[in-house]
């Protein structure tokens, strides 16, 4: 499990127009589908207490990255973001870090690992683009969890499998372990 360590970057918070966000899943949302009944809790949670499906006050700020262009990217708060959408929200708190794509990509590992564990193949991706952009095992251990390097270097395997394979590590019929060992 990647643990939630606190970003050194530079935040400042500010109100931002709904549909003006972007998202990319393949960067900053490792999850392999959006949990649909998490956003029906919190469509029925914000009727309950606010008479809305979206209810502001409720949730955290989202956190996004500005890239270099100035476009604001979603890094935490994919569901709150969908949620928002939905009720045509216009304008959200948010809070925006700058910096490199890089630390904006292991931000997100961290942050969505706070709400729930990554399965083994989310977190091959994850370590495996980390590397790709040129954090060494080290790095990202000192980045995420602290683990031993060598454990970073066999969950990237995974991501290298062929779509049958990956296919077993998710139902299961393939122990992760086993298929770093193949990857």
């Amino acid at each position: 499990m990647i643990a939630a360590v606190p970003s050194s970057g530079a935040w400042r918070t500010i109100s931002v127009e709904v549909q003006a966000l972007h998202t990319d899943a393949s960067r900053f949302q490792r999850r392999e589908a959006v949990d649909e009944e998490r956003l029906l809790a919190l469509e029925e949670a914000g009727r309950q207490h606010c008479g809305a499906s979206f209810c502001p006050h409720r949730y955290e700020p989202l956190e996004l990255w500005q890239d270099p262009e100035g476009r604001l990217w979603v890094l935490a708060g994919h569901h709150r973001h969908q949620l928002a959408l939905r009720a045509q929200v216009r304008f959200v708190d948010a809070r925006v870090m700058s910096g490199a794509e890089v630390d904006a990509v292991a931000y997100a590992a961290r942050s969505n690992a706070r709400t729930k564990p990554y399965a083994p193949l989310e977190e091959a991706g994850i370590f495996r683009d980390l590397s790709n952009r040129g954090w060494s095992w080290e790095r990202i251990g000192a980045e995420l969890d602290g683990r031993r390097p060598e454990y970073y270097r066999k969950r990237a395997g995974l991501s290298y499998l062929c779509d049958a394979l990956k296919a077993c590590v998710r139902d299961g019929t393939l122990r992760a372990e086993y298929g770093e060992v193949i990857g």
